[in-house]
């Protein structure tokens, strides 16, 4: 009798959960979408260093980490 409630009970919890994660998601209006800036900023297409001129030796100041890596290109 007892366990008999326990599964009705556990049943109807299952059942109550399984009714509220299972809506329909609700509709999100759509703002109006303002374009981005031509620019961002200025510096960035001043700015000519970068990373990619850089030597991967030269990027890397840890010398356990380039002896790793030079270790790995090599095998």
């Amino acid at each position: 009798m007892i366990r008999q409630k326990k599964y009705r009970y556990a049943g109807i919890i299952l059942l109550a959960s399984a009714m509220v994660g299972c809506n329909i998601p609700s509709l999100v209006d759509k703002k109006d979408i303002t374009p981005p800036p031509a620019r961002y900023s200025q510096a960035i297409e001043s700015d000519s260093a970068n990373i990619a001129t850089l030597q991967w030796k030269e990027f890397f100041k840890d010398s356990y980490l380039v002896a790793l890596i030079d270790t790995a290109l090599k095998n």
